[in-house]
């Protein structure tokens, strides 16, 4: 049987109040804070310490603790129905409960706008800056490197190099190796990332086995693994797979 309490408002009549509160005239007169001012912040931290005080109750459900750290919630009650967790009898017994502790919660959040402060308080963090894909800068490093090898070797083709230029070459060397192995510990991050990596293995394979590398990587166990994964990295590739 499902459990209430006498403190408890019938559903009905809160789900009218949250309608009443919804289509109420003069929310939207009141003044927003200034996005990212002290006053945004402090007017956040006053609605969580207000969430917090009125949401006491939510610790009024023994029936939807799933763990000690994690209650039974509409959507996890419908993922466990579906990989068979709870039975159709056990979700059809969480299932009003975990909406009606729902429902109460999101009253407060509407009352107090958690949300709306929420986005004003930390105006400044938004749009979210997202770190650039590591690989990119390793593959650029590595390219100029290689870049650098070629202008060396087109500069002393065709004669005996000094001292001077073999220590060069011996450094252009390391550089090559470095900056290769970086790119190759880097792990993408975007679709971006993976892109640019299949377009640098297309560059390696190039440097090492020449033009006709494609026959050559065919020759070597999982050739033709290789170059699908090209393929389905980047469609770039696709054609002259």
């Amino acid at each position: 049987m499902f459990r209430r309490n006498s403190g408890r408002h019938a559903l009905k009549d809160r789900a009218a109040g949250l309608r009443a509160s919804l289509s109420a005239p003069d929310r939207s007169a009141v003044p927003l804070l200034a996005p990212g001012s002290d006053e945004a912040k402090a007017a956040w931290l006053a609605a969580c310490h207000e969430h917090t005080i009125r949401t006491q109750f939510a610790n009024e459900y023994p029936e939807l603790k799933r763990t000690p750290l994690e209650w039974w919630t509409f959507d996890s009650i419908s993922k466990a129905l579906e990989t068979g967790e709870l039975s159709p009898a056990e979700c059809a017994r969480l299932y009003p409960l975990a909406t009606e502790r729902e429902l109460r919660m999101a009253e407060i959040e509407h009352e107090l706008n958690t949300a709306g402060l929420f986005a004003l308080a930390y105006a400044d963090e938004y749009p979210v800056k997202t770190a650039p894909d590591p690989v990119l800068s390793a593959i650029d490093a590595s390219r100029r490197a290689e870049a650098a090898m070629t202008a060396f070797a087109a500069s002393v083709e065709g004669r005996r190099l000094s001292d001077a230029e073999q220590a060069r070459e011996a450094a252009i060397e390391r550089e090559q190796r470095a900056t290769r192995a970086a790119v190759w510990a880097a792990v993408p991050t975007t679709a971006e990332g993976r892109a640019a990596l299949a377009r640098y293995v297309v560059l390696q394979a190039e440097l090492t086995f020449g033009a006709d590398w494609r026959a050559k990587v065919q020759e070597e166990f999982c050739g033709d693994y290789l170059l699908a994964l090209l393929a389905a990295v980047d469609p770039n590739n696709q054609a002259q797979v």
